[in-house]
């Protein structure tokens, strides 16, 4: 169950860059539910399962942080969605600029991605969300 749920549903297992992939799952998710009260449910119930699974996910899978754990990719995507206008554009930017900062990992996020179990997993994907809302919105203010 940690690995069907940690891996969401497998995907995490997507032979060229899994954390990509889910992101993608993040946005139809999003475009599905369009932010009312299930998407912030399953934002929730994620982000629990989350913080709940992923260090024993490293335990299963004997390393730290495995590529396959995607489900804190999912929740940063997520995020990142909640609180942005619901715009092709925008979709789309942010989009980008979340796996960008996940890849690049610049400060804090290369400190917090060093923490223990599900604490490390989780929080340097939150942290790349925060940026993203913070770089998109910017982004917005500057353009309008």
């Amino acid at each position: 169950m940690v690995e069907l749920l940690t891996t969401f549903f497998y995907v995490g297992y997507m032979p060229f860059m899994p954390g990509t992939w889910v992101s993608l799952v993040g946005i139809f998710l999003y475009l599905i539910f369009n932010k009312n009260p299930i998407y912030f449910m399953l934002l929730g119930i994620f982000i629990i399962l989350g913080f709940l699974l992923c260090g024993k996910a490293e335990e299963i899978f004997e390393k730290k942080d495995p590529k396959n754990v995607v489900i804190d990719d999912l929740v940063g995507m997520m995020l990142v969605l909640s609180f942005l206008p619901k715009k092709f554009f925008v979709i789309l930017m942010s989009f980008i600029i979340f796996r960008l900062l996940d890849a690049v990992k610049p400060y804090p996020i290369n400190r917090i991605e060093k923490l223990d179990g599900s604490l490390g997993i989780m929080c340097d994907d939150l942290m790349a969300a925060i940026y993203t809302i913070f770089v998109v919105g910017l982004f917005l203010k500057i353009a309008s």
